[in-house]
């Protein structure tokens, strides 16, 4: 015990010496596993922020910027592909419920929401009614609901 509490003093030359002893010697390091042996500390690093720059909108700019996201949205999702989405989806049949709808794309997804939305109009060729709880449809969570064609829509003979 006495030879390895001297080790870290010994000089170079004499190290060697050390070593074949201790070759010769039963050593081994005890450890055990605790709730820090895989914690090491994180290192500091210098962090030198971007320059945040003021950009000041005016009113005008952001109504601007609005109605030109109404109008893209309006050729993408326009009243007349999101009716003719929903008669698609009906068929020839004269109501179609949550389970029976085929959400092919988010676009699909998307009609169907506008379609929603929309019931409150007037002059519309469906209804929607809701009924308690939720299903999931192709990966999306929708309520229950019946849509049905308008009693008085020119689509019923279909």
């Amino acid at each position: 015990m006495e030879i390895l509490k001297a080790l870290p003093g010994m000089r170079k030359e004499s190290l060697g010496i050390a070593k074949k002893m201790a070759e010769g010697l039963p050593l081994y390091s005890a450890g055990y596993v605790d709730e820090f042996s895989l914690y090491t500390k994180p290192k500091k690093r210098e962090h030198q922020p971007l320059a945040e720059e003021q950009v000041s909108v005016t009113e005008d700019e952001i109504r601007e910027e609005t109605d030109e996201f109404k109008k893209r949205l309006l050729k993408v999702y326009s009243h007349q592909k999101v009716l003719r989405y929903i008669l698609e989806q009906l068929g020839d049949r004269y109501s179609l419920t949550t389970e029976e709808l085929r959400l092919a794309s988010d676009d699909e997804f998307i009609k169907l929401l506008l379609a929603v939305m929309k019931n409150d109009e007037k002059g519309l060729p469906y209804r929607v009614e809701f009924k308690e709880g939720y299903l999931y449809v192709d990966g999306y969570r929708l309520p229950e609901l019946v849509i049905a064609r308008e009693a008085r829509s020119a689509d019923v003979g279909k």
